[in-house]
């Protein structure tokens, strides 16, 4: 065969096995063996597929999965792989769409719960990085505090949800039902050996935090804020929010911008 040919074969079994293009082609092209016909032959290769998918899922939302059942866990696993079919040849990232996906198609309590799992597996094997404290922040005159860049710990998760699903996670799916709730946010993080740690979050902190996440400096952040809270509180929110994330080792580290600094040289 040759290398065009293996190319264009490659390409269409990989249709086949996302999406079960091109079967006719492909069953022309391989041979039968026994009783077993090519398209059976195919088919085994597309079931072992989407096995190997459903139990990649299963591993990374057990809770999930515990929730749905198997058979409808399974079901979800399957329609999920049809509309994100997996790039890459590890399984570690393919569930990063999931939490979305059951909330579009599925249900948003579903969807909750599953954020909650994949914040959870990203917290224990995300890249690692050494929190700030205290004095550090404390080194910083309040005329400095505007050009700060903050930037928090890659393994802090922050979600809002509209359930109770981080009870359902903590429960480990048994014993409380998931439902819909008022809207609630939560922090997700890494512990002491690398175990998920998970706090509930006044809505000031959330926001807070999310602001940081979107815009590192605390002076682009502040301009943010300022659109959704009162204006006049802003700085206060930002000083608690700051020290209850240094308490909880949510901060990699508190620097000046460029800026500042190569005013100050």
């Amino acid at each position: 065969m040759s290398s065009a040919r293996l190319s264009h074969f490659q390409t269409q079994f990989r249709g086949f096995l996302y999406r079960g293009h091109h079967e006719e082609d492909l069953a022309a092209q391989v041979r039968s063996v026994g009783r077993t016909g090519s398209n059976g032959r195919l088919g085994v290769y597309r079931n072992a597929y989407f096995i190997r998918l459903e139990a990649a899922l299963a591993h990374d939302f057990p809770v999930t999965e515990k929730i749905l059942g198997k058979k409808k866990f399974a079901r979800c696993a399957g329609d999920y792989a049809l509309a994100n079919p997996s790039g890459s040849p590890s399984l570690r990232r393919f569930g990063h769409q999931f939490a979305d996906w059951l909330r579009a198609e599925k249900s948003p309590t579903l969807g909750d719960l599953a954020a909650i799992e994949w914040a959870a597996l990203n917290v224990f094997d995300g890249p690692d990085a050494n929190a700030a404290d205290m004095p550090q922040l404390q080194a910083f005159t309040p005329e400095e505090w505007p050009s700060l860049h903050i930037r928090l710990m890659p393994t802090l998760a922050l979600l809002a949800l509209g359930s109770n699903a981080e009870r359902v996670w903590l429960a480990n799916g048994e014993g409380v039902e998931l439902e819909a709730a008022p809207i609630r946010y939560v922090a997700l993080w890494r512990g002491e050996q690398y175990r998920p740690m998970l706090a509930a979050l006044e809505s000031d902190n959330y926001a807070v935090l999310a602001a940081i996440t979107r815009a590192s400096e605390l002076a682009v952040a502040s301009e943010c804020l300022a659109e959704e809270l009162d204006s006049d509180t802003v700085p206060q929110r930002i000083a608690a929010t700051l020290h209850l994330a240094l308490a909880f080792g949510w901060i990699a580290s508190i620097e000046l911008t460029d800026s500042v600094t190569d005013e100050q040289q």
